[in-house]
């Protein structure tokens, strides 16, 4: 056993090469930035007086106004660190709130500042999750038209009341993509958010997006992308 250990070592020894100068000024250079002072990270309020807001984004028009996703229903506008009076969107009657469900997401059309198309997530007074399409109001670009709503992905059945997602986001193929959760309660007695299950998930919707057209049917379909790397 004595000889045998010898004899690796030898072999390692014999093989090894010795560090050079590139390397051992990487090896420094790292070690210089584990001992480099942490940035001085400050938070400065922008706005304040929402109601359990889950969410902010942008519409990408250029207007530099955020949208602020309050979970009870409600979306409202900030415009230089002030909240307009008015809701930008106001569907709480059809929300069903609070815990895990409620306006959980939000996302604009990527041809937003021409169509005014935006999406949202939420869950319905049965608690299924929804995804809808709303279209801005003619005469005014900080009021959605509340009867603009069109169906995207509707009666999608939880099983519990917990975990339901609700991030939603175009990706650089036009498609809007939504996290459904994995349908909830403590230890997943369902299984719900093991991989055989992935496409409870993710969908994958088809908003005829891609051409940026914004043409009038929704082609809606959920499914796994391929390739999937979670396969």
């Amino acid at each position: 056993m004595l000889f045998a250990l010898v004899g690796i070592f030898l072999g390692l020894f014999a093989t090894a090469r010795p560090l050079n100068d590139a390397t051992i000024r990487r090896l420094h250079d790292a070690g210089d930035r584990q001992h480099a002072p942490f940035p001085t990270i400050q938070i400065q309020p922008v706005a304040s007086g929402f109601s359990s807001p889950v969410t902010v984004t942008n519409a990408g028009d250029g207007s530099g106004r955020l949208f602020m996703v309050e979970q009870f229903g409600r979306i409202r506008i900030i415009v230089n660190g002030t909240v307009l009076p008015a809701p930008f969107l106001d569907i709480h009657e059809v929300v069903s709130c609070c815990g895990d469900q409620g306006l959980l997401g939000l996302a604009f059309h990527p041809d937003y500042a021409n169509n005014g198309f935006f999406y949202v997530y939420y869950t319905d007074v049965a608690g299924n999750i929804a995804i809808a399409r709303y279209t801005v109001s003619a005469g005014d670009p900080n009021v959605a038209d509340p009867d603009s709503h069109y169906p995207i992905l509707s009666q999608l059945h939880q099983p519990y009341t917990n975990h339901n997602g609700g991030q939603i986001a175009f990706g650089p193929d036009g498609y809007l993509y939504a996290v459904l959760g994995d349908g909830g309660a403590g230890g997943d007695p369902q299984e719900n958010a093991r991989p055989k299950t992935i496409a409870h998930c993710q969908a994958q919707c088809n908003t005829e997006v891609a051409s940026h057209t914004g043409a009038a049917t929704d082609a809606v379909a959920a499914w796994l992308p391929e390739p999937n790397s979670f396969f």
